[in-house]
């Protein structure tokens, strides 16, 4: 067994060096493809000052964390010329990465400042700063693959170098107008063309622009074959459906289902499970008259004692299936979800049921 002597230097540090325990899917960001050493520069700290630490990858978000132990750990400089190795530093602590969601609550924030609506007096100039991609990946904790997912649930569309989200009053504008301009034309919704809904738009008093228009064809496709794309019924019906509730608030169930009937183009059908993690329905004890509520998973907290406290101060009994829309974010898997479930709730069984209640 090879021996080498480890001596202290005239001096050493306890606060020179941090260390970093990977993941062992991680330790290839710091080595090059012979095996030598990297610098890791595939590993990127994210969020703004006052945030918790995290760490990304290009696809995958880190919590960092503080952890002691009982012993001292000593750091070794190169090996000298006599074979030894001198002790620069010691430190009884280290950090610790673990998996973690991407922290994206920020991200709609942002957006909402910057809504694109034609349709609005446009005159007034706006002293909020345009959001470009880097001032997104400063500001939001997520990796660039969790980022582009992110601005793509949320419908963003980059308009000259800048992102913006359309207003939804406007999108509905272009997609009924595309939808109906091809019912009374016979042409099928499976088969849209880009120039041709282009075309169909170009007769208001404000054409939309090109990169609009295909933006709000991709929105609602779920099948593209540029210039060609093939509208989802499903995708159709839950933007409807959102918009009416949101608008709303609260409703008869009875009401918003013929009204979302009445709104919706007839091939598409209308289906509750189209808008799962955007309503809760309620039936108040002694009527028989059940209400539906508007409540958007995306408004929640992200952190897990807040979102459950939001949930239970808006319905204090919720049905698994009825409340696993709104928390499945919070873990990246159910084992995780379970957790957090028993965590943060109290769970109770009728049969097959399962029925949560608040901890707190």
């Amino acid at each position: 067994m090879t021996q080498t002597e480890i001596v202290f230097g005239d001096t050493h540090s306890s606060d020179s060096y941090r260390l970093l325990e990977l993941p062992s899917d991680l330790v290839p960001l710091f080595q090059d493809e012979d095996g030598s050493e990297d610098d890791g520069s595939g590993l990127i700290i994210r969020g703004l000052p006052n945030d918790n630490l995290v760490l990304v990858t290009g696809d995958a978000t880190f919590n960092v964390r503080g952890l002691q132990t009982s012993n001292s750990m000593l750091i070794l400089g190169s090996e000298r010329e006599d074979g030894s190795r001198q002790i620069v530093a010691q430190t009884s602590t280290y950090l610790e990465l673990t998996l973690a969601t991407p922290k994206l609550e920020r991200l709609k924030v942002l957006l909402m400042e910057h809504v694109f609506d034609p349709e609005e007096d446009q005159m007034e100039v706006s002293d909020v700063p345009a959001l470009d991609t880097e001032t997104l990946r400063s500001a939001t904790q997520a990796s660039d693959e969790e980022l582009y997912k992110g601005l793509s649930e949320l419908h963003a569309i980059n308009i000259d170098g800048h992102w913006k989200i359309l207003a939804p009053r406007y999108i509905k504008s272009l997609l009924l107008t595309i939808v109906y301009a091809a019912v009374a034309a016979d042409q099928p919704l499976s088969r849209l063309d880009l120039d041709w809904c282009t075309s169909v738009l170009s007769d208001g008093e404000r054409p939309p622009r090109g990169d609009v228009v295909e933006h709000v064809l991709h929105m609602f496709s779920e099948a593209e074959y540029p210039p060609i794309y093939s509208f989802s019924p499903p995708l159709i019906s839950t933007f409807l459906g959102k918009y009416i509730l949101k608008e709303h608030k609260s409703l008869p169930l009875d009401s918003f289902m013929l009204g979302w009937r009445k709104e919706t183009p007839p091939d598409c059908e209308v289906d509750l499970k189209f808008l799962e993690g955007f309503y809760v329905t309620e039936t108040a004890p002694g009527r028989s008259i059940t209400h539906i509520h508007y409540i958007s998973k995306d408004d929640l907290s992200l952190e897990p004692k807040d979102r459950f406290q939001e949930l239970f101060a808006r319905k204090q009994r919720w049905e698994e299936a009825e409340l696993l829309p709104f928390i499945r974010d919070l873990a990246p898997d159910r084992k995780k979800l379970d957790v957090i479930l028993l965590k943060f709730a109290r769970v109770s069984r009728t049969g097959s049921t399962a029925t949560y209640t608040t901890r707190f």
